[in-house]
């Protein structure tokens, strides 16, 4: 029944107002209904010639009976029913590898100026293209970054859910696919080295080399303009080592079966929080082996690494399966 103030930044987590605002989401999720978060921080306050203390302030201790709010929190059935419109709040690209079926992507960073919530007038302008009659649901990896934008969209009068990418990734259809060893060389690495990652599965793509399909003469298969991708919404250049073919571009056009079949192997490298810090595809060295190439442009630190397998639409999430320790340079 108290009224609660939330104010504050995570200075590890590069300040600013999430760790305040998904504390208030979390807060109104428990079912706490007086809660708020302050229009500034500590040094706003001071300069309204507030008064300030460094001594912590303590509280009787009492019981907390949360009456979960589930309105705010959207599940996988709601998300996979179409009822809601999608918004991917991550950056462009990180959204732009894999996302949502349907969603949009407005980065968390647009609604912000500086470590400030834009005003309303400026976050009626970015979410002009959301319909106001139709619930949002907005998510990041964790979800913990898309409160901020769940807030924003509060502030607009909507209603918003929170979720999460690492949730729509576990209810994927998976794969029949288990991971035998993973290894990142060196370790620990220094801040802005590489660091080589290769990851091995137990049962082979292909029960064996006979029976992978036949390589063919490699071909160019051009869909965009070759150099810039335009006519390409999402221009990418690979090449696809049991067909051949080198494609440039994007089409929205079905890919051929051969290229479906494909497994497609992904390193995610992830803070302690969860928080996405990098990641990298790796490429198959042998039937059982992908190996591929991270940059450690992070601040020093233990790191998680996680491995996305997909193929013919099934996917296979391994998560924390190894730590990368960056260290300074």
């Amino acid at each position: 029944d108290d009224s609660v103030v939330i104010c504050g930044e995570c200075l590890p987590c590069g300040g600013g107002p999430v760790p305040a605002t998904f504390t208030y989401w979390l807060l109104k999720y428990l079912g706490h209904d007086e809660v708020r978060i302050l229009d500034g921080d500590v040094e706003d306050w001071k300069a309204a010639g507030l008064s300030t203390s460094e001594a912590p302030a303590t509280r009787p201790a009492t019981d907390y009976i949360p009456k979960t709010n589930p309105d705010i929190l959207a599940t996988y059935d709601y998300v996979k029913s179409g009822e809601a419109q999608i918004v991917d709040a991550r950056a462009a690209e990180v959204a732009e590898m894999a996302s949502i079926p349907g969603s949009v992507n407005i980065p968390a960073e647009t609604i912000l100026e500086g470590d400030q919530i834009r005003g309303t007038t400026d976050l009626e302008e970015i979410f002009k293209d959301l319909d106001k009659d139709r619930p949002v649901v907005v998510f990041t990896n964790t979800g913990v970054n898309a409160a901020v934008f769940w807030f924003a969209l509060e502030m607009t009068g909507r209603d918003a859910m929170l979720y999460s990418w690492r949730n729509w990734l576990e209810n994927q259809p998976t794969l029949d696919l288990e991971l035998a060893e993973a290894t990142a060389d060196p370790i620990p690495v220094n801040f802005g080295e590489s660091v080589r990652i290769a990851v091995t599965f137990e049962n082979p793509i292909f029960q064996s080399l006979e029976d992978a399909p036949e390589v063919a003469e490699p071909k160019l298969t051009v869909l965009g303009c070759v150099s810039c991708g335009f006519g390409s919404p999402q221009s990418f250049a690979s090449l696809d080592s049991t067909t051949g073919t080198v494609r440039i571009g994007s089409s929205a056009s079905k890919p051929s079966e051969a290229l479906q079949d494909v497994l497609k192997c992904t390193a995610i490298i992830s803070d302690r929080d969860g928080t996405e810090a990098g990641r990298t595809n790796l490429l198959r060295t042998t039937k059982e082996k992908y190996v591929g190439v991270w940059d450690a442009d992070v601040e020093s630190g233990v790191y998680s690494l996680n491995i996305l397998a997909s193929r013919s639409g099934f996917t296979r999430y391994f998560q924390d399966v190894l730590d990368i320790e960056v260290a300074d340079g």
